[in-house]
């Protein structure tokens, strides 16, 4: 069922950042970087857990039959309560097999009745679109959900390419001044990535942006910066392309489209976000940058950009929503400041695995009637012919009556004749897409229909 599926991923997707959350905790005393990590590999998750659901090639029936789907759903399917429970009559469907007098001929196809096909619902025909979303309440909200996410990822894409604009009409900068501190910042870093470094006049703080083709934006005020706030500044910003952190906003940004409604993924982008700016703070006191000079160089960028913002795709170099938190982070003395090792990303992105595949494979446990299999489910209509009914999933439970004049007077005739009377075929749902068909009659109570229409 769709709805237990959906309903599976995003309790799979809240036991994942549950998770992180918890680990996060833990780690308080440990570095920005470590809690960054975290973080990263907890949306990477969520996002994954859709995908892996689908594409694993095993699954562990470990929740119970029925889990996650609503009520009214697993009622319908509990042979125990369909025994007990009164079921309203349906309605039936009559088909018209008239002959006239002298000119028709024997053996004429039936048809259905127009006048007694209405809509279950109300008694009126609705189709289309909205008629379909109003009798399916999860398909209306499956609706919304893709508009909602759909509309947060245009606005992303929106964001980058205006940022790509933006970097593309920029004006280099060339001079010596910004080259001669850009090559210490690269070689500190070990950076091998190409970054294009330009002015703005469109850029009210330094921003960096493109996630193949990173570039660092610079203010038009840039010019009148002191050599150590160039430096400074160009750490920070390089720090980001470093550390891969514009890949992982995106991450982030593509996971809050998938869960827009789900609060723990807003909550856990931001902290993303907030560690991303610690750890590149890090980096830069780490290269023996002052503590006091470099919190006095973020105060006043902060000052001058005012309450201007950065698109979703950028990557600002100062927030005001996190300033006050970084600054008591930046001059905090003996807080931890080192980097993750490879070892430690490579146990983190175990731990990960460890998690996400267990969590993506487990699923509802097959609800089937007591003593049958799902081998011995076979579709018992197949020799129906297609005249006495056409089947539908959704009209399980209800009957066909094929009545002919004929037919009720001798048994066999022209017409619908079929040597068994007047004919009931019943659709009974046995479990979730799991149906049989038989046919009452006078002469039998229930019997399977095989037999062919008998000419005069």
């Amino acid at each position: 069922m769709m709805e237990s599926a959906v309903v599976a991923i995003i309790v799979k997707a809240t036991l994942v950042l549950l998770a992180a959350f918890g680990l996060t905790a833990l780690l308080r005393g440990a570095s920005a970087a470590a809690r960054h990590a975290v973080w990263s590999a907890a949306l990477v998750g969520v996002i994954a857990v859709p995908a892996l659901t689908m594409v694993l090639p095993w699954r562990m029936d470990v929740l119970p039959p029925g889990w996650g789907a609503p009520s009214g759903d697993a009622a319908a399917i509990s042979a125990d309560a369909l025994a007990d429970t009164p079921m309203p009559t349906p309605t039936p469907t009559t088909w018209n097999d008239e002959v006239a007098d002298g000119g028709g001929s024997a053996g004429t196809a039936a048809t259905p009745s127009s006048a007694g096909i209405t809509d279950r619902a109300g008694g009126t025909e609705s189709s289309g679109f909205f008629g379909r979303l109003a009798r399916d309440p999860w398909r209306l909200a499956l609706s919304a959900w893709l508009a909602i996410a759909a509309l947060i990822l245009l606005r992303i894409l929106a964001g980058m390419a205006w940022m790509w604009r933006l970097a593309r009409r920029a004006e280099p900068l060339s001079g010596p001044q910004w080259l001669l501190p850009l090559g210490r910042v690269t070689e500190r870093l070990n950076l091998r990535t190409a970054v294009r470094v330009v002015r703005s006049d469109a850029a009210a703080m330094p921003v960096t942006c493109g996630v193949l083709r990173p570039a660092v934006v610079l203010p038009e005020e840039s010019d009148g910066w002191s050599e150590e706030r160039r430096e400074a500044v160009l750490l920070h910003e390089l720090a980001h392309v470093h550390r891969g952190d514009l890949a992982t906003h995106l991450i982030a940004w593509v996971a809050c489209a998938l869960y827009w409604f789900h609060p723990l993924a807003w909550i856990a982008a931001r902290r993303l976000r907030h560690e991303s700016e610690r750890a590149c703070d890090d980096l830069v006191l780490g290269a023996g940058t002052r503590a006091s000079e470099y919190a006095a160089h973020l105060l006043d960028i902060v000052r001058a950009a005012g309450r201007s913002n950065a698109p979703a795709a950028a990557v600002p170099m100062a927030q005001r929503s996190s300033f006050e938190g970084r600054l008591l982070a930046i001059l905090e003395p003996g807080v931890a400041r080192h980097a993750m090792t490879a070892r430690r990303k490579l146990a983190l992105a175990a731990g990960l695995a460890l998690v996400v595949l267990p969590l993506a494979a487990m699923a509802p446990a097959q609800m089937r009637p007591d003593g049958v299999t799902a081998e011995e489910h076979t579709w018992e209509a197949e020799n129906l012919p297609a005249e006495w009914i056409a089947f539908d999933p959704s009209t399980a439970n209800e009957k066909v009556e094929k009545k002919d004049p004929k037919a009720e007077a001798g048994g066999i005739g022209d017409g619908l004749g079929n040597g068994i009377g007047d004919g009931v075929v019943t659709v009974e749902k046995l479990a979730p897409f799991q149906y049989q068909t038989s046919v009452s009659t006078s002469q039998s109570e229930s019997q399977s229909y095989t037999k062919t229409k008998e000419q005069k």
